[in-house]
């Protein structure tokens, strides 16, 4: 059974608590999706023997691997954890700040792939869908951190970071650019960080090195603000 968490008249949780009471469905899986993890959501899954808790938007690949493993039996992090659901899929480390990221990315899927890196970690990401749109969107919002990717319609990346940093001469501010593209070619890393991009991860992006980018950003830019 797939469950949105946030649903009218009654939640997802309200849904599975009536599951639970009802002999036929006793044995059902449940894996939960919600567009964002909240404090105290383990132990309800824990109580209501959920067995998955899945953050939206969900990619296609990572939702039949878990539907299959569901299926199929426990996955080793459920047998590490007596067949409970991971802890660090459901609760935000108390030490991991939450940053509010402008996401300038016109694909689809590339936009579903980096939200569903993004929001497990309780980040806030808004997304513009070309180059135009996330220098409106730094206009007139208030962000962390951009990752940008280099091609875009109407402005590509590297035009839209040199519009900001021009405009930051004037204001003094600064804010961390990572770029993201699919030509890892020599040169292209020179190429972004000539345009004022502060680094680079190449596509598809992996998750631990998108993180590892963003940690020495933020570290560095806090290190600059003291």
């Amino acid at each position: 059974m797939l469950l949105d968490y946030m649903m009218p008249e009654m939640d997802g949780f309200g849904f599975a608590e009536q599951v639970r009471t009802d002999e036929r469905l006793r044995d059902t899986k449940i894996i939960m999706l919600s567009s964002a993890a909240q404090s105290g959501h383990a132990k309800k899954c824990q109580d209501l023997g959920i067995v998955r808790y899945m953050t939206k938007p969900v990619v296609q690949s990572e939702l039949l691997n878990t539907m299959l493993s569901v299926v199929e039996g426990p996955s080793q992090a459920e047998n590490e954890n007596n067949g409970e659901p991971a802890a660090e899929d459901l609760e935000l480390d108390a030490d991991t700040p939450v940053l509010n990221i402008l996401l300038a990315e016109d694909g689809l899927v590339n936009q579903r792939v980096a939200m569903g890196f993004l929001k497990p970690r309780g980040h806030n990401v808004v997304i513009a869908e070309d180059g135009k749109q996330a220098v409106q969107a730094w206009e007139n919002g208030s962000f962390d951190l951009i990752l940008m990717d280099v091609q875009m319609p109407e402005m590509d990346g590297i035009e839209a970071t040199e519009w900001i940093r021009e405009k930051e001469r004037a204001s003094g501010e600064h804010i961390p650019i990572i770029a993201m593209t699919a030509n890892a070619m020599k040169g292209d890393r020179q190429r972004c960080l000539d345009a004022g991009m502060n680094d680079y991860v190449s596509k598809p992006v992996q998750p631990d090195s998108l993180f590892e980018v963003i940690e020495q950003c933020i570290s560095k830019r806090d290190v600059e603000k003291r």
